[in-house]
């Protein structure tokens, strides 16, 4: 080959090797643009994924929130239209003495409806006297109430009454107790042997056996127990007035045993 051939030959690979060289800078600043975009993009559909998923976690916090405030929302007890008072459950009997005078106890009418009481676990029904006025601007009162905020052993109820010491508390002019069952021989035994001479008498009533005694103490107070196989029931009045131990008596002839 001439010199001049070779001479031409070797600028032409010069030439190629520079257009080559400058082609490869212009695509890898291409693709570094484009690099760099796509990775921005990323980093922007990642900062909207991340506030979305911020978002969601927030709603869902909120909800939950609100779910578990919904669940410990106190039971709102439901009052009858036109009927805005406050009903004397055991809680609110226990604390509401101070909201009431003797003045406002008195003037409370007389039952003059009965309502039955129906308690198959103890094994026993009986009607119980009750007053549909028996209430006042702020309270209502229930047919019944608990004895000590329960009703597991006993129930109190009757006419209500004002017993005041260093507070006041409401009270039912009678009262329930359930107890663990004995025979009727050894509780007369027992009571006749009480210095406080209590006269008990026994019947036999169908299902059980019915003893009547005193039941003298800080009131001049009668009972009544229903002695069965499986309980003892106490019926009695609680410093209660002639009256009261009418509505007793009324009681215990309403009593059926199961």
């Amino acid at each position: 080959m001439s010199p001049q051939r070779q001479s031409n030959a070797l600028g032409w690979s010069v030439f190629a090797m520079i257009t080559i060289i400058c082609a490869a800078i212009v695509v890898n600043a291409w693709v570094d643009t484009k690099l760099t975009k796509l990775l921005s993009r990323i980093e922007n559909d990642r900062g909207i994924a991340d506030t979305q998923l911020v978002d969601l976690q927030e709603r869902v916090k909120s909800d939950n929130e609100q779910e578990t405030q919904k669940q410990q929302k106190p039971p709102v007890t439901l009052i009858p239209k036109g009927l805005p008072r406050i009903l004397l459950t055991d809680a609110w009997l226990e604390h509401a003495g101070s909201a009431f005078s003797q003045d406002t106890i008195d003037r409370l009418p007389r039952a003059n409806v009965t309502t039955t009481v129906a308690q198959r676990d103890w094994g026993i029904s009986f009607d119980i006297p009750f007053h549909l006025d028996w209430k006042t601007e702020q309270f209502e009162f229930l047919p019944y109430n608990g004895i000590n905020g329960s009703m597991e052993r006993g129930i109190t109820f009757g006419h209500p009454s004002l017993y005041c010491m260093n507070t006041c508390m409401i009270r039912r002019a009678l009262s329930l107790e359930v107890a663990a069952p004995t025979t009727a021989s050894a509780r007369m035994k027992s009571l006749q042997s009480d210095p406080l001479n209590l006269n008990p008498t026994t019947s036999r009533i169908p299902g059980g056996t019915l003893i009547r005694y005193n039941a003298p103490g800080m009131c001049d107070d009668i009972a009544a127990e229903i002695i069965t196989t499986k309980q003892r029931f106490t019926f009695a009045t609680v410093c209660g007035t002639d009256q009261d131990k009418k509505d007793l008596e009324a009681v215990i002839k309403s009593i059926r045993l199961e």
